[in-house]
């Protein structure tokens, strides 16, 4: 046996050393990726980054966040293309990385909402419960991880917010319409006049206003919702992708 170990030592030492080299190769890649994210395109960075993550070693300090910068990458090509293996990549690459990010990682809450927002956006598509439970999930545990004052905490607010209500439509649950609320109510006081997205909270409070005048009938509910509506027309002109729902 002592033998066997002998043998079995330069290999492992050669092992180690092609990790270290390939370790050194991709962090030099993904330095170049970042001094040039801003003037490739954005397949020239899938490409780039898809590279990295094939020589970077699998247990590197750095994975997890490349994992997730690629995810995003095809989350962008998703949203114009809507291609489906792009949706299924994006789960997988998120997955990945969730798993090289445990409690108390860096990247935790980064990969937690980038494999909640690739679950939901899969949901809106397939229709399957599991893949909102699944955002749900990763949702709430991200939320523990921006608290407020968090720069990020409006869009987790946002996104966790739709994801209940979504949540509402299927279970009919009291509770679910009211957290909704109440989360679309914080983030859009997180987007005051003159945010970029404040019309997205508007809308998303409007509409779960609408919900809750289906189940209460109260008037009050009915007259806030098209108050918010107002606004968020005023914000959306033609060709604004929340335009046809404040319409509505």
């Amino acid at each position: 046996s002592g033998t066997s170990g002998a043998r079995d030592s330069p290999s492992k030492a050669w092992k180690a050393c092609i990790d270290f080299l390939c370790g050194i190769v991709g962090l030099l890649c993904y330095l170049c990726y970042s001094l040039s994210r801003h003037v490739v395109t954005k397949s020239q960075r899938i490409w780039l980054l898809t590279w990295i993550i094939n020589v970077l070693p699998v247990n590197h300090s750095r994975r997890a966040d490349v994992l997730n910068k690629l995810a995003s990458a095809l989350s962008a090509r998703y949203d114009r293309y809507g291609s489906p293996q792009d949706l299924e990549e994006m789960i997988r690459l998120g997955t990945e990385a969730l798993r090289l990010s445990p409690p108390g990682h860096p990247t935790r809450d980064t990969s937690l909402v980038g494999l909640a927002n690739a679950f939901s956006v899969r949901y809106d598509h397939s229709g399957s419960p599991h893949d909102l439970e699944e955002a749900l999930r990763l949702y709430w545990e991200a939320l523990e991880l921006h608290p407020p004052g968090h720069p990020n905490r409006d869009s987790l607010l946002n996104n966790l917010a739709f994801a209940l209500s979504s949540h509402h439509n299927h279970s009919g649950s009291t509770h679910d319409l009211e957290e909704a609320l109440r989360m679309h109510r914080e983030a859009l006081g997180l987007r005051p006049p003159g945010h970029p997205h404040r019309e997205e909270s508007l809308t998303g409070l409007a509409l779960a206003l609408g919900k809750q005048y289906d189940r209460s009938g109260s008037i009050h509910n009915l007259e806030e919702a098209l108050q918010m509506y107002r606004e968020a027309l005023e914000l959306c002109p033609p060709g604004h992708p929340y335009r046809d729902i404040s319409l509505s």
